[in-house]
């Protein structure tokens, strides 16, 4: 693994309603767990309603899995998911939160890549190693879009993609949306 990363610190996003307090939490610990001692991690849990005591519940078992040699942080991004009114939804798997992703550009205007993580995931490797993987110029987030809206059109491929983990690049996003 290189030490010459130019992106620091390695940003996690994830998000959920309170229903995915917990498993969010056993998310992060896995994360954190099996990162790289040393370095510095920025944290963001996009919000549809997180409750006060799942965010304290989030908060200590970061705080606890952060490690003495790392620096952690964590915020909290309330999401007005009132945007994605009328999008399609299921009984299964996709509700209103999983569109929250759409908003990260907006978001994380000052991150320039972030690590996108689904809540119910529980992280066995090291993310700093996905962290240094140069995806520049990569269309990932197009597709995910596509995912979203029109799975009925995507290439073969994509209906064994786990959309749950996600290197994506918010300013170059952002730009090609401007």
């Amino acid at each position: 693994m290189s030490s010459t990363n130019t992106y620091t610190p390695l940003v996690i996003v994830c998000g959920g309603d309170d229903n995915f307090a917990m498993p969010t939490g056993v998310m992060l610990h896995s994360a954190l767990l099996n990162l790289t001692p040393g370095i510095p991690v920025a944290i963001h849990v996009m919000s549809n309603g997180i409750k006060l005591a799942s965010q304290a519940m989030i908060q200590r078992v970061v705080t606890q899995s952060g490690l003495p040699e790392r620096n952690v942080s964590l915020s909290f991004l309330s999401v007005d998911t009132g945007v994605f009114e009328g999008f399609k939804t299921g009984p299964r798997h996709l509700n209103v939160s999983a569109y929250m992703r759409l908003l990260m550009p907006d978001l994380l205007p000052d991150h320039q890549r972030a690590i996108y993580l689904d809540a119910d995931m529980v992280v066995h490797g090291n993310l700093a190693e996905l962290w240094e993987q140069d995806f520049a110029g990569k269309d990932v987030w197009q597709w995910l879009i596509l995912a979203l809206a029109l799975p009925r059109h995507l290439p073969e491929f994509t209906t064994t993609t786990n959309w749950g983990l996600m290197q994506i690049l918010p300013i170059s996003i952002r730009e090609s949306w401007l």
